[in-house]
This record gives structure tokens, C-alpha cells and sequence, in this order.
């Protein structure tokens, strides 16, 4: 809770006050940050500081590092700038789901009872919030809706072109959500 809590406020401060910073310039700032705090913390409960010595090591740090943390940062500051703090905590909600698929399938993890109610749990939050995302969204295209109705469009008009929006942003999601699983 420590760690979605500081990450929520951690967006909203970012997206206040930092806007006129450069993506680059924040993500270096929390990369920084983050490993001091990190190395401080391990110094502190004894755990020293040691080099990796094999290569398999090597080439996962140097992922994790670059595109599971540099590139993801930049897209997300980056995102940040455009999008509303709501819109993308939503790609954080998934994560442990995510992870449970990836760990199933590629590592044999089993699927127990009390993971799948977990990722029921966080599909259920994620529903519930996007539900009230897109409510906010429809109050405030309630005066399109009215100029497209006051020209002749009708209720059904109105419903296909909603649940056509609707389609064409899941399947971008899904597409964008099986094209990231696959990096």
C-alpha cells in the first residue's frame, strides 16, 4: 500500500508542478532517487554492495535497466504530460495480473485459488474505476451529445457511436497490451 500510495502522489505531484520539465530531466531525477535510496536501504540491513560476476546476470540488469526502467519512465512521463493522472494509473492496475499470466506460462507458476481471486479483486477495481472514468467522460461530452442529437441524430445513432468508440479503443488496447507482453 507504502508503494502505490507514494507512487499515486508521486503522479499527481509530477503532473501539477513538473509539467515544464523535460521527460529525460524527470526520469533521471527519480532513477537517481530511487537507486539512492534503494542502495542506502541494502547498506542498511547488512546487504552490502557486490558486482554481478556472470554474464546472464549482466545482460538482465542491463534490461531491467534500460527497458524496464528507462524506456518505461520516459514513456510514462511522457504520457503524463498528455494524459490524465486517472487515465494512466490504469496501466499500473494491471501489472499484477500481467505478471501472474507471465509467471503461469513461462515459468509453470500454478494458478491457485487465492491468485485468481486476487486478479478477480483487481479486475473488479479496474472496471469499477473505469466505469467512473468513463461516466466523468460522458458528463462532459453531454453537450456534443445534445448538438448531435438537436441535429437529427437519433438515440440508436447516438449508442453505435458510443459503443463504436468504445470497441475501436479496447482492440487498440488489447493490441497495444499483447504487442508490450511480446517485448
Amino acid at each position: 500500500l507504502g508503494a502505490t500510495l507514494c507512487a499515486a502522489v508521486a503522479s499527481v505531484v509530477s503532473k501539477r508542478d513538473a509539467h515544464d520539465i523535460p521527460s529525460g530531466t524527470l526520469n533521471a531525477t527519480s532513477m537517481l532517487v530511487g537507486a539512492t535510496v534503494l542502495l542506502l536501504a541494502a547498506l542498511a540491513h547488512g546487504e552490502g554492495f557486490r558486482v554481478p560476476t556472470d554474464a546472464g546476470t549482466w545482460a538482465a540488469v542491463a534490461y531491467l535497466s534500460l527497458v524496464g526502467s528507462v524506456l518505461a519512465f520516459l514513456v510514462y512521463f511522457s504520457l503524463l504530460k498528455t494524459w490524465s493522472v486517472m487515465s494512466l494509473s490504469f496501466i499500473s492496475v494491471f501489472t499484477p495480473v500481467i505478471a501472474l499470466v507471465l509467471g503461469f506460462v513461462f515459468l509453470h507458476e500454478p494458478l491457485t485459488l487465492w491468485r485468481m481471486a486476487g486478479t478477480l479483486l483487481i479486475l473488479a477495481v479496474a472496471c469499477g474505476n473505469l466505469g467512473s472514468l468513463l461516466l466523468a467522460k460522458g458528463a462532459s461530452r453531454q453537450r456534443e451529445m445534445a448538438l448531435r442529437s438537436a441535429i437529427g441524430a437519433g438515440p440508436g445513432r447516438l449508442v453505435r457511436q458510443l459503443f463504436t468508440e468504445s470497441l475501436v479503443l479496447a482492440l487498440m488496447g488489447c493490441l497495444a497490451g499483447l504487442a508490450l507482453g511480446w517485448v
